[in-house]
């Protein structure tokens, strides 16, 4: 993801995003070659980037002609602008404005919040340290079938308990700590105040 964003960075400044390179962009570093090309196939998969008009990739469509793109022959898209705007990783930037498209910006972001925080990933049933752990944790909220989905379900119970002023307690009998949910809460105020910019919409509309 890093070389991702890194990536994307230097093709918004060396295909019109601003800065005057007289084609030529110079970098503090160089861009080791074979990341930077992993990097630009990732962006296309994202439809992030996309070739210039007029230029031919020798029919060998965008994933092979990523293997020796040029920045000087790619062009930011308008998912790109937009994902490079939310300001946090591309790969859940695209997760986020996918659910948008979908009509569930609400869950889209919520979600994303808790997979950026390190501190929620760590309190998953599969990192649990004992069968009554998971059970003390996740009780009424774990769903067999996916982390994410328990994830949410335990969030949207967090979020149902500070309604009923209850938050507190509802922490302390999970053995959850409460920055682990503030860091969640402010994470995602920043994606709903982004959004509203991008895509002129909040979890609320959705």
């Amino acid at each position: 993801a890093a070389g991702g964003d890194r990536a994307a960075v230097v093709a918004a400044a060396g295909t019109g995003g601003g800065l005057d390179t007289d084609g030529e962009l110079e970098l503090f570093e160089d861009l080791d070659e074979e990341a930077s090309q992993l990097a630009m196939r990732q962006l296309l998969t994202l439809d992030a980037i996309e070739w210039a008009p007029g230029h031919d990739d020798g029919g060998g469509g965008s994933g092979a002609a990523a293997e020796n793109m040029q920045l000087s022959k790619i062009r930011i898209t308008d998912t790109g602008t937009r994902l490079l705007k939310l300001g946090v990783d591309l790969q859940i930037a695209r997760f986020v404005l996918a659910c948008h498209r979908l009509g569930v910006a609400g869950s889209g972001i919520r979600l994303a919040s808790l997979l950026m925080s390190e501190s929620c990933r760590r309190i998953l049933p599969r990192r649990a340290s004992s069968p009554s752990a998971v059970q003390a944790r996740w009780h009424g909220y774990l769903d067999k079938t996916s982390d994410h989905m328990s994830l949410l379900r335990l969030y949207d119970g967090y979020c149902d308990a500070v309604a009923e002023n209850r938050g507190a307690r509802w922490l302390l009998s999970r053995q959850i700590d409460s920055s682990t949910m503030d860091e969640v809460h402010d994470t995602r105020l920043h994606l709903m105040m982004k959004m509203l910019t991008v895509c002129n919409t909040t979890e609320d509309s959705a």
